[in-house]
This record gives structure tokens, C-alpha cells and sequence, in this order.
């Protein structure tokens, strides 16, 4: 993702227009067909044993529901895994994958005003966004990472907060320990992405007397 990033720069720098679509596939882990996941693995270099060994724990899956302890029958399935646009359409025919083009988004990154013509996928219109969360980031058309920072500060001062409140009850190390498995992830998550934007969108990481200087 950094180098799609990267190329993503490059192209706003030199004023070119880079247009994405997010496509949502529909009950992706479900709908993976065994034959065609076998296919692409034995593609990948990997036979033998192996293979033999990933093909036993594919094959003749047999899922049931419990409700009030009762269960369902067996089912066996053959697809599910434990847990340009038309050149796609034909591929994911192809793959027997569904895309969902209500869930899907473009959008368009630039920093030119041109008019862009629509797309479609399937005959349908897909819709314009001017952020987009993928993977956990959240994508701005401007490629400002303003948006994903806000939304990181938010999702982790609750938690520096209630931190705080154990400072004085909890040994030092126990509340490094509890700092670096339930709020540095958070931090830590895509930073490799956005590590490089500017002072201004990094304004929430470095203000004055910030909750992460006590520890």
C-alpha cells in the first residue's frame, strides 16, 4: 500500500488526477470457491504435502448452527473460507467472486477542479466520496491525513483517559504494559503510510501537554 501511496503523490505533485475505486465484495470469506482457492495456491509454488494438507481442511466442510442447544443438520459447503471495470466484471465472473456496487466508492484525488466522467461497474453508477476508509485508513481526496488523525485522536483518548485514572493504583509497568497493548497499536496501525505528512495535518500528535508525556 505505501508504494500505491507513493505513486498516489507523485502523480498529485506533477498535477495529475488519480482516480480509485473501493470495491466491496459481497460476503467476500463466504463466497471463495475451493477449487479456484487450490488453483491459486498450487499457483503460488506450493504442491505436495502441503497442499495436500490445505486441501483435507477445504474439502468436505460440514458447518452446523447451535440454537438453544440444538443442533443443525450438516451442510456440506464448497465455498467459504474459515473465518478497467469491465476487464474486472469478467474476471470476477470468472472467480465466482461478486462485487457489491451499492458498497463500492471512487474517488477522485487531485488538485485540479476537472469534471470527471462517471463510472460504472455492471452497468451501474458508482458513487463519488471524498473520503473513504479502507484497512483502517482513512483516505481524503486531497491526500490530507487530517480526517484519519482526528479520527485516531478520538478513538484513543478515552482510553489514555481512563489510563490516567489507574496511574496512581498501578504500578509504572503495569501501565506500560497496558499502554502498549491497548492504545500503541492504534498509533502504531498504517503509520508507515502517513508518517511523512506535513506539521500542519500532524498538529494533533505534538500539541502542548499531551496525556502521552506522563508515560
Amino acid at each position: 500500500m505505501r508504494s500505491t501511496c507513493n505513486n498516489l503523490y507523485q502523480a498529485y505533485d506533477s498535477i495529475l488526477s488519480s482516480r480509485i475505486a473501493f470495491l466491496d465484495i459481497s460476503k467476500a470469506f463466504d463466497r471463495v470457491d475451493h477449487t479456484c482457492l487450490l488453483f491459486k495456491i498450487q499457483q503460488l509454488g506450493i504442491d505436495g504435502p502441503v497442499l495436500n494438507l490445505l486441501s483435507s481442511y477445504l474439502s468436505q466442510r460440514s458447518p452446523v448452527v447451535l440454537i438453544n442447544r440444538t443442533l443443525s443438520d450438516l451442510k456440506y459447503t464448497s465455498c467459504g473460507v474459515p473465518q478497467d471495470l469491465s476487464t474486472l466484471y469478467n474476471w470476477s465472473k470468472v472467480w465466482n467472486i461478486d462485487f457489491d456496487p451499492s458498497k463500492t466508492a471512487v474517488m477522485t484525488i487531485s488538485n485540479q477542479r476537472n469534471i470527471h466522467p462517471p463510472l460504472f461497474f455492471n452497468n451501474i453508477h458508482l458513487s463519488e466520496t471524498d473520503t473513504h476508509k479502507h484497512l483502517a485508513l482513512i483516505f481524503h481526496h486531497s491526500l490530507s491525513w487530517h480526517t484519519h488523525i482526528l479520527h485516531i485522536h478520538q478513538k484513543v483518548m478515552p482510553r489514555i483517559n481512563r489510563l490516567r485514572s489507574f496511574s496512581n493504583s498501578l504500578p509504572r509497568h503495569s501501565l506500560l504494559t497496558i499502554y502498549k497493548t491497548n492504545i500503541l497499536p492504534i498509533f502504531d496501525y498504517g503509520s508507515i503510510i502517513y508518517d511523512n505528512c506535513s506539521i500542519a495535518t500532524n498538529i494533533c500528535w505534538i500539541r502542548p501537554n499531551s496525556p502521552l508525556k506522563s508515560y
